[in-house]
């Protein structure tokens, strides 16, 4: 289970500042 992979998914869905700390642009 790649919890980052699933929270950069949700965030190009509904963006929010946490992605950005997690996930490449």
């Amino acid at each position: 289970l790649d919890v980052k992979k699933i929270i950069c998914v949700a965030c190009k869905i509904k963006p929010n500042p946490a992605c950005k700390k997690i996930c490449p642009k």
